[in-house]
């Protein structure tokens, strides 16, 4: 279940980076505008709702921050408000 809400919410960050280009482009809009302008985007954050992600060149953000629910209500584990930058995170099983 946690897995379908992280990937919903990878879904609704794609959909309003889309949303975001397509009305910068305006009038130009077009697949290959569109495109290049996605190319350009090297610090998506989804209006601060992630750390960055340099999805122009398409590579994983190397900043996170571990969340904790607790009666309801999101906290940084912790302490702090930011998120921590130590090169690239790796995960094994």
């Amino acid at each position: 279940e946690a897995l379908a809400e992280l990937r919903a919410g990878w879904g609704a960050a794609a959909a309003r980076l889309f949303v975001d280009q397509a009305q910068a482009l305006g009038g130009r809009l077009s697949r290959t505008n569109l495109i290049t302008s996605v190319r350009g985007v090297h610090a998506w954050t989804d209006h601060g709702a992630h750390a960055a992600q340099d999805v122009g060149s398409k590579l994983l953000g190397t900043c996170w921050r571990l969340m904790r629910l607790t009666d309801g209500t999101w906290t940084q584990a912790g302490g702090g408000t930011g998120y921590t930058c130590h090169g690239k995170t790796v995960v094994t099983p």
